[in-house]
C-alpha cells in the first residue's frame, strides 16, 4: 500500500443502518464514528459482514463534503456479504474499491457518481444487485463488453444498442434492471442456462415485441417486464409455480397468454392495464388470483380453472368487455370489488362452495342478471 492517510471503519458503524433493497433485515447498533480530517484510505474492520445504506452520504451532516472527497481508496474485508444502497455514492475522488468474492448483494446506486472510480470488480458470489450500482463511474463506462457479467454468470447490465439481442450462454442470472429502459431491443434470446430473472429486468423496453423464457427459469421477480408496451407475445415456462406481482403490468400490446401448467398463484397486478389481453389459458393447478391481477384488460369471457379458491380484491375489476364468468365449484371467496366496474358483465354463476362474497364485489355491474345469491351485492 502507498503512504495514504488511513483510517479503520469499525464494523459496528458499518452495520449501523442495516441493508435494505429487500436483501436482509436491518440491524441497529450504536457506534459514533468520526471521519478524521485528511483521511484518504478507509479500511473496513475484519469481521464486517454488511455495509449499511447511505453510510456516509445521507445520514446526518457529520461528514463534510471536503472530508468525503479526500477518500481515494476503500479496502473491504474478506467475508463481507452485503453492500447497502447508496453506501459509497458520490465519493467523487474514490479511485479504488476492490470487492471481495464473498459479497453476495450490492444495493442500488452503491457507487453511483463515484466519478473517479476505475478499480473495482464484480464478485464471484454475486446473487443480487439493486438499480445501477455503478452508474456514472468510469469503470462502468469503460467496461470492455456490452454485457457486464460477474464471474459466476450474474448479468449486471446490458450496454449494447442492438435490436436483436442474444444473451451469452454463460449467463445464469439476469440482474435487477439489467435491460430496463432500453430503447432499441425488439427481441431477446434468453439461454437455457438462465435460472433467475430479476426485478424490473426488462421493464419499459419500449420496442420489445417478443420473449421466449426458457424452461430453466425458476424465479422471475416482480415487474420484470412491466410497461414494455409493445410486447405482443411471451412464452412462459412450465417451471414457474407462480407469477410475481406486476410482472406484465401495462404491457398494453399483449393479446394472449398461456399461464404455465404448474402455476398455483398469480400475484398482485400481474396483468393490470394489459388492455389488448383477450385470451388467457388458465392451468388446472391455479388456486389463487391476487389483488388487481387482471384489472382493466380486454377479457370478454372467463372460464376459470377447477381448483381456484380465492379471487382477490379488484382481481377482474374494470374489464369493460367482460360479458360472462364461469366460476368453478372450488371457489370459496370473492373479495372486495373483484368484478367491480365490469360494465358489460351479464352472466356469472355462483357455486355453493362460495361462502365469502364482499359487499362491493360486483359494484357497478348494472347489466348482471339478478341471481338470488347476489341480490345483496347490487
Amino acid at each position: 500500500m502507498s503512504e495514504l492517510n488511513t483510517q479503520t471503519v469499525p464494523k459496528d458503524f458499518s452495520h449501523k443502518n442495516g441493508v435494505s433493497h429487500q436483501f436482509i433485515e436491518p440491524v441497529k447498533t450504536e457506534c459514533d464514528f468520526q471521519l478524521s480530517e485528511g483521511t484518504q484510505r478507509l479500511v473496513f474492520e475484519e469481521g464486517t459482514e454488511y455495509i449499511g445504506d447511505s453510510l456516509f452520504r445521507f445520514w446526518g451532516s457529520k461528514f463534510s463534503e471536503e472530508s468525503l472527497n479526500n477518500i481515494t481508496e476503500i479496502i473491504l474485508p474478506d467475508g463481507l456479504k452485503h453492500i447497502g444502497s447508496n453506501a459509497f455514492r458520490e465519493l467523487k475522488s474514490l479511485k479504488s474499491c476492490p470487492i471481495p468474492d464473498s459479497v453476495e448483494t450490492i444495493g442500488g446506486n452503491a457507487f453511483t457518481n463515484c466519478s473517479s472510480l476505475t478499480d473495482t470488480n464484480l464478485p464471484s458470489s454475486l446473487k443480487k444487485t439493486g438499480a445501477d450500482p455503478f452508474k456514472n463511474t468510469p469503470w462502468h463506462r469503460r467496461y470492455k463488453d456490452k454485457f457486464i457479467i460477474a464471474p459466476n454468470g450474474y448479468l449486471l447490465r446490458y450496454k449494447g444498442t442492438a435490436a436483436e439481442v442474444v444473451i451469452p450462454d454463460t449467463v445464469t442470472a439476469i440482474g435487477w434492471f439489467a435491460f430496463s429502459y432500453n430503447r432499441n431491443i425488439v427481441s431477446v434470446k434468453i439461454p437455457s442456462s438462465v435460472k433467475y430473472i430479476g426485478y424490473m429486468a426488462f421493464a419499459e423496453c419500449c420496442k420489445l415485441k417478443e420473449l421466449v423464457i426458457p424452461d430453466s427459469a425458476e424465479t422471475i421477480e416482480d415487474g420484470a417486464f412491466q410497461s414494455s408496451r409493445k410486447l405482443e407475445k411471451v412464452t412462459l415456462p412450465d417451471s414457474l409455480t407462480s407469477l410475481s406481482s406486476g410482472l406484465f403490468l401495462s404491457c398494453r400490446s399483449l393479446s394472449s397468454v398461456n399461464i404455465p401448467k404448474n402455476c398455483r398463484h398469480i400475484g398482485e397486478y400481474t396483468f393490470t392495464d394489459c388492455k389488448a389481453l383477450k385470451s388467457v389459458s388458465f392451468p388446472d393447478s391455479l388456486t389463487q388470483i391476487d389483488m388487481g391481477a387482471f384489472m382493466n384488460t380486454g377479457l370478454e369471457e372467463l372460464p376459470l380453472p377447477q381448483k381456484l379458491e380465492v379471487i382477490g380484491e379488484n382481481a377482474f375489476a374494470k374489464n369493460k368487455s367482460l360479458k360472462k364468468v364461469c366460476l368453478p365449484d372450488s371457489v370459496t371467496a370473492i373479495k372486495n370489488r373483484a368484478f367491480a366496474d365490469c360494465l358489460k358483465l351479464k352472466e356469472i354463476n355462483i357455486p355453493d362452495s362460495v361462502s365469502d362474497i364482499a359487499d362491493n364485489a360486483f359494484e357497478n355491474c348494472d347489466y348482471l342478471v339478478k341471481n338470488p345469491k347476489l341480490e345483496m351485492y347490487f
